[in-house]
Parts: structure tokens; C-alpha cells; sequence
């Protein structure tokens, strides 16, 4: 595989350094433009979200201000410090089959892990997430779902607002899909997050 050399490679767009809207993609404004002719088209948006992690290595700042320092986990666009992180630990292939906790726990591709457990952190989650649907997304595509553990991940859910009626007529929840790669022999099963939502594999 020949290395990606690109000054913005694909994965970047999976290591976050805040919640703002507003990246290469666009801004808060263009986004809700968007969702709006989408919805007078008849077609739903469905957000992707990383809500596991942070981004891995490095300092800087991103495309809408938000400065950050991976060493003492800092954001500050968020802002989350250190105590809102997982205790450094990097997932190795064999816990896939063995440690269920470090798959849950540990760093995925040495990113920084949040503390999903934390009510600070998924009250911010939910409110990056809130803001989406206040914007009238229909739902969301939960990445690396399972590297959290599904009752962080129900706490979450569980503070999301309803759909905006301004969209969806009938209200109602919004749609859920988590990413859970199971390839029969792991220890993290796709049926334990059934209760949250749907689940793509």
C-alpha cells in the first residue's frame, strides 16, 4: 500500500480536534443550506460522527481556530483536558479476542481515547450532537461504536432531542446506526448495542 502523502489525507477527517461545523467541507451556514435542499428533495441527511476519540498526535490548530496539544490532551475547542480522556493504553490486535475492556478503553490507533463514562463528556457529545439535529439531520452513523462501551453510548443517546418538526413533520427520534465490526470470534458482539439502534458491521 503506497503511503498517502496528501496534505490532508482521508483519515483525517476521523481524529477530531473540536465539534465545531466547520471544516474543508464547509461551515455551520453552508451545512444547514445543505440539509435544507436536501429536505426540499426529499432526502434525509444522516450524520457521521467520531465521538470515541480525539485526534492522535501532534499540535496546531484546525480550520475553524481550534488549537490543540496531544501531549497534555488538550482541546480546547471543546474544551476537553486530560481528566475527560481514557488512561494512555493502545489497543493490540490480540484484544480484539481477549480484552473486551481494552477494546473499550484503550487508544484506537494510539488516538486519544475519551472517558465515555464521564457525564462532562457525553453531555458534550450531546450537545455537538443536538446542534446536528437542531439543523434537521435525521439521524446519525455512529464510527468506532464499538470501542465504546454500549451503556456509554445509551447515556448518550438518551440526551439527544427529538427530531426538529420543521423537517420531520411527526417528530420522533432520530435514526441511529453504529459501526460494530464483528467477525465471529471477537468478544465485543454486535447484538450488544441492539439496544441502541441499528447496527452496520
Amino acid at each position: 500500500i503506497e503511503q498517502d502523502t496528501t496534505p490532508f489525507p482521508w483519515y483525517q477527517r476521523y481524529q477530531p480536534i473540536s465539534y465545531q461545523l466547520l471544516s474543508r467541507s464547509g461551515n455551520q451556514s453552508q451545512l444547514a443550506t445543505m440539509v435544507e435542499r436536501c429536505h426540499q428533495a426529499g432526502v434525509k441527511i444522516y450524520a457521521d460522527v467520531v465521538i470515541n476519540h480525539m485526534a492522535s498526535t501532534g499540535t496546531g490548530q484546525g480550520i475553524g481556530g481550534s488549537k490543540f496539544d496531544t501531549t497534555d490532551f488538550s482541546y480546547d475547542g471543546v474544551p476537553y483536558t486530560q481528566a475527560d480522556f481514557n488512561q494512555p493504553c493502545v489497543i493490540e490486535p490480540r484484544d480484539y479476542a481477549e480484552e473486551p475492556w481494552r477494546v473499550q478503553h484503550c487508544q484506537l490507533s494510539e488516538q486519544q481515547d475519551l472517558d465515555t463514562d464521564s457525564p462532562q463528556v457525553q453531555a458534550e457529545i450531546a450537545t455537538a450532537m443536538n446542534k446536528l439535529l437542531e439543523l434537521g439531520v435525521a439521524g446519525f452513523h455512529i464510527g468506532a461504536a464499538q470501542h465504546i462501551p454500549p451503556q456509554d453510548l445509551a447515556k448518550i443517546l438518551r440526551q439527544l432531542q427529538p427530531l426538529n418538526t420543521k423537517f420531520h413533520t411527526n417528530g420522533g427520534r432520530p435514526f441511529i446506526y453504529q459501526e460494530v465490526t464483528h467477525t465471529g470470534s471477537d468478544v465485543i458482539k454486535s447484538s450488544d448495542y441492539f439496544g441502541n439502534g441499528a447496527v452496520t458491521e
